[in-house]
């Protein structure tokens, strides 16, 4: 829940490293294109909704200011 909506494919790998795992692998195309459209797009598309609201409202603000500082102290909990 931060400020900065990404794409699975920046994400994914950035996760992946921060927690001492294997990067994902790579889908051939024919393989996309026999999973379809949606999963494609859910795959490649930027994901996420404003937290202008919930900071107007509620006065809320993100523990972390990125997604990328998130993960790096999810590898500092374990």
């Amino acid at each position: 829940c931060d400020d900065e909506p990404a794409p699975v494919r920046d994400w994914l790998p950035a996760l992946a490293q921060d927690i001492g795992a294997k990067p994902p692998r790579h889908v051939p195309r024919w393989v996309g294109r026999l999973l379809g459209a949606h999963v494609v797009q859910m795959m490649c598309e930027a994901r996420g909704a404003s937290n202008a609201r919930a900071k107007d409202v509620l006065g809320w603000q993100p523990s972390v200011k990125s997604w990328r500082e998130g993960f790096a102290q999810l590898s500092t909990v374990s």
